[in-house]
């Protein structure tokens, strides 16, 4: 009885050990901690890394964590944080030990007042699909999203123009594929019924073709070719399904996107 709980617990263990998670495979380790610290972000805050780590996925932990030391002290600088200010982008100050935290807060706070009064990058950010995290000063906020905003709407027609275009496109596939396949179905009639004994084929076909001359492989043929002018139908016919539902998600967003007057 002993001898057989003991056992349990070996597979239980074992089966454990086994269910390891696909996002702890393949990845470079020391890459990602890196781009954690260059983010702000340390290893125990990060999910991922904490959930490999239970499992043993990850290998020479103590290099990792020297590697994301030392991006830590790149991104505790004080040209990261106007540049981030500048970029729009916030600074975790909980990653950071500065002297004089407030100097550096106003600093960061410097970058983000150019990054706000920049209507070129307001109209970048809009563009690229990500989002407006609210940084900006009040004052600056209505100038901004204006920009901001004009971005987002441009960046939507564009997908949209392309969304049609293409279902265009596939439209006139499809119907030449239709054409292709009537083709197919005509020369597939014209086949002669399948027989015991090959029969000549007379013309081009038949000296292409040798003296003897089998229907069926003929008719195999053909029927093939159909099933895959079918198959090309289809798949088409599917990518302007999902093409019709992302022009929707499009459509609804750009209803959504403020039609501000200019300012």
């Amino acid at each position: 009885m002993k001898f057989t709980f003991v056992f349990l617990v070996f597979i239980l263990s074992s089966c454990s050990q086994l269910k390891t998670s696909p996002e702890c495979e393949g990845e470079n380790w020391s890459t990602y901690s890196v781009n954690l610290a260059l983010n702000g972000v340390e290893l125990n805050d990060d999910a991922k890394f904490q959930r490999c780590m239970k499992q043993d996925k990850i290998t020479s932990p103590e290099i990792i964590k020297k590697k994301h030391a030392q991006a830590k002290k790149k991104y505790c600088t004080f040209n990261v944080v106007l540049s981030r200010g500048e970029n729009g982008q916030p600074f975790n100050f909980n990653f950071c030990q500065f002297p004089k935290e407030d100097e550096v807060r106003v600093l960061h706070a410097k970058g983000v007042n150019r990054f706000c009064k920049n209507k070129l990058k307001a109209y970048e950010l809009g563009f690229s699909g990500k989002p407006y995290i609210g940084l900006c000063r009040k004052d600056l906020e209505p100038s901004f999203l204006f920009h901001f905003d004009r971005g987002r709407r441009e960046r939507v027609v564009e997908k949209i123009k392309k969304i049609q275009a293409r279902q265009k496109q596939i439209d006139i596939e499809i119907e030449s594929l239709r054409l292709e396949q009537s083709k197919i179905s005509r020369d597939l009639l014209k086949v002669p019924g399948a027989t015991k004994n090959r029969s000549k084929k007379s013309g081009l076909s038949g000296l292409l073709a040798g003296t003897d001359y089998d229907p069926s492989l003929e008719r195999q043929h053909l029927t093939q070719k159909l099933e895959n002018r079918q198959q090309q139908v289809l798949a088409l016919q599917n990518e302007k399904n999902n093409l019709q539902e992302a022009l929707g998600s499009y459509q609804d967003e750009l209803l959504k996107i403020p039609q501000q007057a200019p300012l």
